[in-house]
């Protein structure tokens, strides 16, 4: 029988009385409270300061109020997924702007934060949490299904550790915007329903950790999800890890707690799970289901050139959706190398590594959840069907995106000429050319099945990198010294490479790297185009040849052109962005890419300057984890 702990909103009221709850005229909310009703909640009567909380979910949080909220963006759509009206919104700014950033508690919420654990760049952290997220609880959808809605930004909880619970404007900014833009890319994702900013509430932040501390405005986004629940939710029974000494708060309860969180899990998330057949249980049909939904996940993400920047396992969702908006980016000029996270110093999170981080992540929730799911039967499923799985789906997304399958069509094997293609125009001529992923394939849906391909040659050559550009993008990540002695070690001793944090396939990239930069420095820019004309000429002839016959150019065009975005939310775009809200309090460029992404796919409504490459001023932007 599952333990269940009921509080009363009285009770909630009477415990948080510093925060000012009053009913709304029309109490468009009814909160369910699943999560708060289902797990018993931390007694702790200190929900506001960090600690380590043993053998509970959740904790009970007291939203920290912040001066002077208002309104800077509102999601018409996402809003209208939790029955909240923006034209209402808007005519209650002051009252809604209590409510969007906590100042104020919806009638009925009970507030909690989550307990989880996490793998950070491959190593085991201990305890994380919900550091300065609060839920309010979740509402019932139109469908029938459960939506949580979450505080990002809205104060200190148990979860803290040394931080201040804030978060920032310019973090918020691109959450809430990214958000919105994968869920209209197709993608699973969380969503971002409102921006709420206060001028007057500031925190001390190290934007790109270089000891340049300044004072920043903060902002709370509302996201919101089926649930929140991570990968590193199961990962608080851990015992003690040998390298970073750490072990998670609740180890040596997991007989306790471990099935009847996987059966929150199941009940709410995955009711329309089938029954397997004997001798599978449920969790572990749960765990293949959850690996095919994860592999569609990173697949959407690869064939977009999303680059997450920060997946460690406390980031990955246990409902297979894109969670933790943070020092993310989208591919620009063509790198499968592409870190869009300032702190990942040794490419881990890079673009070209994101699927097999997740089998990795899938590997230690499967630790996790041992032995409920044996172990040795997840690790077997995962060698085994992951790859496979990731390749199927990957390769039916890229099919679609180059007009070889069109919208309608079922899935059906690839030619071998067609799989050729794929794998030269990913493996050799973008990485060679480094042209613009996202203008490439709206480009190549102007391919004919006869006819000349100058003009979209003469395209593909003027979006493809500036020599400049072209060798930054190649840099190695170490000095020309170190480089010899990795050469060396590489060479006689390749076993104690693990030492620098290499292993022999990195290191022959880093080498690789090397090479390439330094040819750089003796090619002109008129042999660079030359040569990126060269590339592309060969593979458009093949790609000409390839094009079924019994599809029309206009068909495959216009289907090409429902899975090829012509707008993503570009670095420099979101730094325009950020620039104009935190200099001028001025917004409109905010709604400006929050219309353009809900439509990424359309000629009519996307701005041909924002569809260009970034400008020179923006070749080195990059994101930290600061936030």
């Amino acid at each position: 029988m599952k333990l269940k702990h009921f509080t009363t909103y009285h009770q909630i009221r009477r415990t948080f009385s510093t925060l000012m709850v009053e009913p709304l005229q029309e109490e468009p909310l009814k909160f369910e409270n699943t999560a708060a009703n289902y797990f018993q909640l931390d007694p702790n009567p200190s929900n506001n300061v960090p600690r380590q909380v043993r053998g509970f979910a959740y904790s009970k949080c007291t939203p920290t109020p912040v001066k002077n909220p208002y309104i800077a963006s509102l999601s018409e759509s996402a809003l209208n997924i939790i029955g909240l009206n923006k034209a209402t919104l808007l005519d209650n700014k002051q009252l809604y702007a209590d409510y969007l950033s906590g100042n104020r508690l919806f009638p009925g919420s009970i507030p909690i934060s989550h307990n989880y654990c996490g793998h950070q760049f491959g190593t085991f952290a201990g305890q994380l949490g919900d550091g300065r997220a609060i839920t309010l609880g979740d509402v019932k959808t139109g469908d029938g299904g459960l939506m949580e809605l979450q505080l990002k930004g809205a104060g200190k909880t148990p979860y803290s550790r040394q931080a201040d619970g804030r978060a920032v404007l310019r973090s918020s900014v691109r959450e809430y915007l990214c958000s919105e833009a994968m869920h209209y890319l197709g993608i699973p994702t969380s969503r971002a329903a409102s921006l709420v900013v206060s001028d007057e509430t500031k925190v001390q932040r190290d934007p790109l950790y270089s000891g340049n501390v300044i004072w920043e405005k903060c902002a709370i986004v509302m996201r919101l999800a089926p649930s929140f629940f991570r990968f590193g939710s199961f990962e608080v029974f851990k015992e003690r890890d040998p390298m970073s000494g750490r072990s998670g708060p609740s180890v040596g309860l997991q007989d306790d707690m471990l099935q009847h969180m996987l059966d929150f899990v199941l009940d709410h998330f995955y009711a329309d799970l089938p029954i397997p057949d004997p001798p599978l249980t449920i969790y572990q049909s749960f765990f293949q289901e959850l690996t095919r939904r994860t592999v569609k996940m990173v697949s959407h993400w690869q064939c977009v050139g999303y680059v997450h920047g920060v997946m460690n396992t406390d980031n990955m969702s246990i409902l297979g959706l894109t969670i933790d908006y943070g020092p993310f980016g989208f591919m620009e000029y063509f790198n499968p190398r592409l870190v869009s996270n300032h702190s990942d110093q040794e490419a881990r999170y890079c673009y070209e590594n994101q699927p097999k981080t997740c089998k990795y992540n899938l590997k230690r929730l499967a630790e996790a959840l041992d032995p409920v799911v044996p172990l040795a039967w997840s690790m077997e499923y995962i060698d085994k069907k992951y790859d496979e799985m990731y390749s199927g789906e990957y390769l039916d997304m890229m099919a679609r995106k180059l007009g070889f399958k069109i919208q309608g069509q079922a899935k059906a094997e690839l030619s071998d000429a067609e799989f050729q293609l794929i794998s030269s125009l990913m493996g050799h001529v973008m990485p060679e050319t480094a042209t613009d992923f996202t203008n490439t394939f709206r480009i190549l849906s102007k391919v004919t099945k006869v006819g000349p391909l100058d003009e979209v040659l003469d395209k593909l050559v003027s979006y493809s990198a500036p020599i400049e550009h072209k060798k930054a993008m190649n840099k190695p990540h170490y000095a020309p010294g170190a480089l010899l002695k990795i050469k060396d070690i590489l060479e006689n001793n390749p076993h104690v490479l693990a030492m620098f944090g290499l292993d022999p396939d990195m290191a022959r990239k880093e080498l690789e790297l090397y090479e390439k930069y330094k040819a750089f420095d003796t090619q002109s820019e008129e042999a660079h185009n030359l040569k990126n004309r060269e590339t592309w000429a060969k593979w458009l002839i093949q790609y000409q040849k390839v094009l079924n016959p019994s599809i029309t150019d206009q068909a495959r065009a216009e289907s090409m052109n429902k899975v090829n975005p012509k707008f993503i939310l570009r670095n420099y775009l979101l730094e325009q962005a950020i620039r104009a809200a935190d200099d001028q309090g001025d917004y409109r460029v905010v709604e400006d890419l929050l219309r353009m992404a809900s439509d990424p796919y359309s000629e009519e409504r996307i701005s041909e300057v924002s569809v260009q490459p970034a400008p020179k001023w923006a070749y080195e932007l990059c994101v930290s984890c600061s936030s």
